[in-house]
């Protein structure tokens, strides 16, 4: 391709493009830059006016140094790492000093620099002090340059981006380093020392911030060095001494980056402070420029976010090292700890939000601490000390906790959203804080309810505001609270709120904060209803629920639904008030459907907690009648298909509720299970048949809904509901019952080529395998009729295959010998050896698992065993499977690679004696049937296969594979 064409493709890579047109300009462009000329191309680029020449010039380059990694370590094909460098300075000089230069083309000179820090990463023993060759090259090679800010702007942007090359390289490659540290140490560390010394007295702002830059990424190097290599480098002070100078005498935006300096050598490697920096830090954050510094930010906390963000963790960064030794200085007589902390607390009213992590900090080490601190004999004046710290912040973060009257909690917005998630960290606050001020913490929210509850103008927005934030936070509490932990105090607390009208004052507030609020509060307190205090409360609140607004009713079903799951046993008081409101809900299309099936799920809970299965039986069968008969009304109107759905819904969720909550041996006395098993065996009112007659009419029988995905699947779970119930009742039925509805739907699916709701009639019989409620022979007649039967069907379609799959798997899992024993796996197996080759990422995926579990076999008994073991070794099945496991992987996206690992590592563990006989077959069969774009050598592949042996299956397979894989699709690994 020549010149012109090159530059037309780069040019037309970044214009508005569609993505087709994008993919196959990339892979041109892919070719050119691999090809012969790559060189010459890349320069070729870097010499045009264009920008997005220069830069795919500069990537060029970059994907040429991986490229030829090993020809330029050996000099070979004529060029070298050092002539490349030499190139890449010389473009480097040509755009920087061309009189046209302009500030877009830093791009380029950035990628430019990064090509550069490559070539040192790989040639630092020739190659010691890249940061002097660069800067000599730009002032033409002058021992003593003039200062130019321009050239010392890029200067110091190499060494950075020199240091942030290097870190991240040794991120990555994980093979010793040492040596290559050394270097470092010796030669080039000094010359970035020098440098940085060199700028310290700048007045020129781009370069402090660039300067500040290079320290942030001489800190995470070093860092990374002294974990991974025995150099040390000690305190840095001399390096780092203007610091603070920049941040009290510059502008925002230098402050702001060198606060950010200096919380990342905190939070990395404080040992680059001495003692005497330190102590200059901690002098500037309580005294002097801390309090003026953070006036002025605060002056316009808007536009000044990011910077008081960085500051309250630059102060977190310092202190929080110390919070152990301030706990245990806080009881003695120094006052340093207390002053610290003190101050603190004062700065947490102004930035409460930004602080909210380090007091939760502060309370969790505390309660690691407790043990250690009670035995010394401050312990009671550290007690009180810390007691009060809390509390006044518990203060803080409860009005904290406040909505604004300006934020609408409804909105989505930004703002909102930031607010709800500090309110959910003020939860996790006083959470963690109850431990340590206990009863006193709660009594003083109950106690604001309480009183605010009893004041004449409990209407007033404050009012409403203090009342709001306090349920919350009671409601955060509550939820750690059960049976076992509860106080009597507790129960009483929680009573005194309910006694002191708040069901009123929340309806007549008409506030709908209060109102969602008050419902998750009352969701919170199932251990409270629970309780012989509680249980007289169940009632109201439960009418309470019923009663909210329309636009409450969904959280309020859900509480509802909660409340009634936990205290079934003590609500069937209550069933006649539900049923009016069931006949209300079921009657009307107008009510929102998951509200509709959240209340059916409440009543049809109250209604399994009655031991008498008589009782229950006609409170389920005239509620089913309800709904059937309704259901049967609206089949044939396709205005009402949604309510109709949400009526079998309704089905469903009665099939939930009515599931037994804990072992049956748990929840029956041994005489009321007989009476259950033997009634619902009989099934006197014939429900169960009433059900499945339901499910055959809206998935087979009704036009309307046969072919309707929503509503087949939601009678689908009606089907499944108790499937995993130990004991008969309602919705656990004949097993052959449900089968013949699956035959009969799936022959119907596939007999009208309607496909979309065989799926789910698979996954049916994947829960009926998976429960064990399927005989043998009565599952291996269904897969033949329902799946082998139309596997032709099955293959061309990625769900379908996918849920065949996934069966098949289960019955590795489960049954292997209905696969093994009889001819149904001589049937799939076609099938299953192509699902090795799907471009479908779930597909290739069940596809291996099944491969791997039948090649493991760990639920098979000893015959299915040697069946397995004499097919795959003594059958084509072996060298079949091995040449489509490695076509398959040679020509798979490499997101799926990892899908293949598992597998060829099982087979190389289970059939070590033929794997290498059978990979070089499957070698040969792919050159030969030219199944890939180029041959692969022999010789690759036989050494491919020894080394795979030697790994015995371990996880060095993946490295081997994924490195093969690589070199046959000629990609590029870029680490």
């Amino acid at each position: 391709m020549d010149l012109r064409s090159v530059i037309d493709l780069v040019e037309a890579l970044y214009a508005p493009n569609d993505t087709s047109s994008i993919v196959l300009i990339q892979k041109q462009l892919q070719d050119v830059q691999r090809s012969e000329n790559g060189w010459l191309i890349a320069d070729s680029l870097l010499e045009q006016e264009s920008i997005n020449c220069q830069f795919f010039g500069a990537l060029t380059y970059t994907v040429n140094l991986y490229l030829h990694r090993e020809s330029l370590a050996k000099n070979q094909d004529n060029i070298s790492y050092e002539t490349v460098t030499q190139k890449l300075l010389f473009h480097f000089n040509s755009i920087c000093k061309n009189p046209n230069y302009s500030s877009k083309q830093l791009v380029v000179l950035k990628k430019l620099m990064s090509n550069l820090a490559i070539i040192y990463i790989n040639t630092y023993q020739q190659w010691e002090d890249p940061v002097s060759t660069f800067r000599m090259t730009l002032y033409n090679n002058s021992e003593t340059p003039i200062g130019n800010e321009f050239y010392d702007y890029l200067t110091l942007l190499f060494t950075t981006l020199l240091l942030e090359e290097i870190h991240r390289k040794l991120t990555i490659d994980l093979t010793d380093s040492t040596e290559f540290h050394k270097s470092i140490h010796s030669h080039l560390y000094p010359c970035i020392s020098l440098l940085i010394q060199s700028f310290q007295n700048t007045t020129n702002e781009t370069i402090i911030i660039q300067w500040l830059s290079l320290l942030a990424a001489l800190v995470q190097y070093v860092t990374q060095a002294e974990i991974q290599s025995t150099i040390r480098y000690g305190s840095l002070g001399e390096l780092f001494s203007p610091l603070f100078d920049f941040a009290t005498g510059r502008s925002i935006e230098i402050a702001n980056k060198t606060i950010e300096v200096i919380t990342l050598i905190l939070d990395t490697n404080p040992s680059i402070f001495p003692a005497e920096i330190n102590a200059e830090l901690e002098q500037l954050i309580f005294a002097g420029w801390g309090g003026k510094y953070l006036d002025h930010i605060l002056q316009d906390k808007d536009l000044n976010e990011d910077a008081i963000n960085k500051y309250a963790m630059m102060i977190n960064s310092f202190i929080e090292p110390q919070l152990l030794k301030l706990l245990h200085q806080l009881g003695s007589n120094t006052n340093d700890a207390s002053r610290k902390l003190d101050s603190l607390v004062e700065l947490s009213t102004v930035l409460c939000k930004e602080f909210i992590f380090f007091w939760n900090q502060f309370a969790d080490i505390y309660l690691d601490e407790e043990d250690i601190l009670k035995q010394k004999p401050t312990w009671s004046e550290t007690q009180s000390k810390v007691q009060t710290i809390l509390s006044k912040l518990a203060e803080v973060y409860w009005r904290g906790s406040h909505i604004s009257e300006d934020l609408d909690y409804d909105d989505d917005d930004d703002e909102i959203q930031d607010f709800v998630s500090y309110r959910r960290d003020i939860g996790d606050f006083y959470e963690t804080i109850y431990p340590i001020l206990k009863m006193p913490l709660l009594e003083h929210l109950v106690s604001n309810i309480v009183s605010n509850l009893s004041n004449a103008n409990n209407n007033s927005l404050q009012t409403i505001a203090d009342i709001e934030s306090s349920l919350f936070l009671i409601q955060t509490l509550a939820c750690n609270f059960n049976e076992d932990n509860a106080t009597s105090e507790i129960y009483s607390l929680l009573k005194s709120i309910l006694d002191s009208g708040l069901f009123e004052t929340v309806i007549q507030s008409n506030n709908k904060l209060l109102v969602k609020t008050s419902i998750q509060f009352l969701t919170s307190l199932d251990f409270f209803y629970s309780s012989q205090l509680g249980e007289p409360y169940l009632e109201s609140t439960l009418r309470f629920l019923l009663s909210t607004p329309n636009e409450h009713q969904i959280i309020a079903s859900k509480a509802i639904s909660s409340i009634c799951n936990d205290c079934r046993i003590s609500l069937a008081p209550v069933l006649p008030t539900f049923k009016i409101l069931i006949d209300q809900i079921v009657v009307d299309p107008e009510v929102k459907p998951i509200i509709r099936e959240r209340i059916i799920y409440s009543y049809s809970s109250i209604v399994q907690g009655i031991r008498s299965p008589s009782d229950q039986a006609n409170l389920i069968h005239s509620l089913l009648n309800a709904i059937i008969s309704k259901a049967i009304e609206v089949q044939s109107q396709p205005e009402f298909v949604d309510y109709l759905q949400s009526l079998l819904s309704s089905i469903e969720e009665i099939g939930k509720a009515m599931r037994l909550p804990s072992d049956v041996n748990d929840w029956y006395a041994p005489e009321e299970r007989d009476a259950v098993y033997a009634y619902w065996i009989e099934d006197p009112l014939h429900i169960k048949k009433q059900i499945t007659e339901v499910v055959k009419q809206f998935t087979i029988l009704n036009p309307l809904t046969s072919d309707n995905y929503m509503m087949n699947e939601v009678c689908t779970g009606i089907l499944k509901a108790g499937l995993t119930e130990a004991i008969p009742g309602p919705f656990v039925f004949d097993t052959y019952s449900i089968i013949d509805l699956l035959n009969a739907k799936i022959s119907q699916c596939f007999s009208k080529n309607s496909l979309n709701v065989v799926p789910l009639q698979y996954s049916l019989l994947e829960s009926l395998i998976k429960s064990s409620s399927i005989g043998s022979n009565l599952l291996t007649t269904t897969l033949q009729q329902s799946c082998v039967e139309y596997l032709a069907i099955i293959q061309q379609d990625p769900d379908l295959a996918l849920c065949f799959l996934n069966i098949l798997v289960v019955i590795l899992e489960k049954k292997p010998g209905i696969l093994i024993k009889g001819f149904l796996l001589h049937n799939i197996l076609p099938f299953v050896l192509e699902s090795l080759g799907s471009k479908e990422k779930f597909v290739l995926r069940s596809g291996c698992k099944f491969w791997i579990k039948l090649v493991t076999l760990r639920k098979g008994d000893k015959e299915d065993s040697v069946i397995i073991r004499d097919m795959i070794e003594h059958t084509e099945l072996g060298p079949s499977l091995i040449f489509k496991l490695v076509a398959s992987f040679l020509m798979a996206s490499r997101s799926d690679l990892e899908n293949f690992m598992e597998l060829f590592k099982v087979i190389l563990v289970k059939y070590p004696l033929n794997f290498k006989k059978w990979f070089n077959l499957a070698f040969e069969t792919i050159n030969n049937n030219q199944l890939l774009k180029k041959q692969i050598p022999t010789s690759d592949t036989v050494r491919l296969g020894q080394q795979l042996m030697l790994t015995r299956g371990s996880r060095k397979v993946n490295d081997l594979l994924k490195k093969f894989w690589l070199q046959v699709n000629e990609l590029i690994e870029y680490s």
